[in-house]
């Protein structure tokens, strides 16, 4: 075989709990299972006024599939490809213009999410339960925008 690798080997990274964008990662991560899971569980609807295991909208499927699944999967492998230093190791990929895209990506995208939540919370009969669907999604959404932020105020490819 030929392995034609000219980066650092892949190593775990002993530093990654003392960096705050990974912890920041991590919340993110631990915040968008409870947002699948409030979302799958306690949409706002007007069929019914519990939380219940049934979906009723394309806000609700956008919501769980498209939004808090999808990114927190994606930021799973990010955890993982920064624990492992696959960033460093790979240094001819730029990840670091990968990571601003997907943490504003994600940022829009909850957005909308969290846009989608609250019509649906004003078109429906108000239940305190729903309160956590829509503090857990802009939750989310605040911490990804803090994650693009300090991407773009910390950008290693600026040359200074």
């Amino acid at each position: 075989m030929n392995h034609n690798h000219s980066g650092p080997p892949l190593m775990v990274n002993r530093g990654f709990f003392e960096e705050r964008r990974n912890v920041l990662r991590l919340c993110q991560i631990i915040v968008g299972i409870f947002c699948a899971l409030s979302n799958a569980y306690c949409f706002p609807n007007d069929l019914f006024h519990e939380c219940t295991s049934y979906f009723h909208s394309f806000s609700q499927i956008f919501s769980i599939v498209c939004v808090n699944v999808f990114f927190c999967v994606l930021t799973v492998v990010m955890v993982i490809f920064d624990f492992f230093g696959v960033t460093q190791a790979y240094y001819k990929y730029n990840f670091h213009l990968m990571e601003r895209l997907f943490s504003t990506l994600a940022t829009l995208c909850y957005g909308l999410s969290l846009i989608f939540l609250i019509v649906a919370l004003f078109q429906s009969t108000f239940v305190a339960q729903w309160l956590f669907t829509t503090s857990g999604t802009l939750l989310n959404t605040f911490l990804y925008a803090w994650d693009a932020s300090e991407r773009f105020r910390n950008d290693p490819t600026r040359g200074y």
